[in-house]
């Protein structure tokens, strides 16, 4: 039985044909399905941003039928990588910047490039280290104020 998924875009690079699937149904709860990814289509849904991706489960009973919704679980390989929460993480338009704690409780933004998005944490690639506190949740209010102080310096 072939089950069609919608992957996003910011998701497509981890997908892999033969990739390890697992499929969940309202109208089976409890229950779970194994799978492969057969087929990932190669055009993009303007509208969703998504791509269809194929997936082949084994059907001997013939207990799953067309038309069936559910959830997919496309399992990846692991990497090491460092992760944020998302909200610590400001989209500053052409650049995201997170606040990072200096000493004395002071927080200075500093500009970092992002990976991937999982639930509510964020990859960072670069200009931030391991061990470095970031603040998270009231970020928005630390840049306002860090603004405000820019427009405020002197020379402005």
């Amino acid at each position: 039985m072939w089950v069609v998924a919608d992957i996003y875009e910011a998701e497509l690079s981890q997908i892999r044909v033969g990739m390890a699937a697992t499929l969940t149904l309202t109208a089976f709860p409890g229950r779970s399905f194994q799978g492969r990814v057969h087929f990932l289509e190669p055009v993009l849904d303007p509208k969703t941003r998504t791509a269809k991706v194929r997936i082949t489960f084994a059907n001997p009973s013939g207990e799953l039928r067309p038309e069936l919704f559910g959830d997919v679980l496309l399992k990846s390989a692991l990497r090491k990588g460092l992760l944020v929460p998302s909200d610590a993480v400001l989209d500053a338009g052409l650049r995201k910047v997170v606040f990072v704690e200096e000493s004395g409780n002071r927080f200075t933004p500093r500009e970092v490039k992002v990976g991937v998005a999982a639930g509510a944490m964020v990859e960072i690639l670069s200009g931030l280290e391991k061990g470095e506190k970031v603040a998270s949740g009231a970020a928005f209010l630390l840049d306002s104020e860090s603004r405000l102080r820019s427009a405020a310096a002197p020379g402005k």
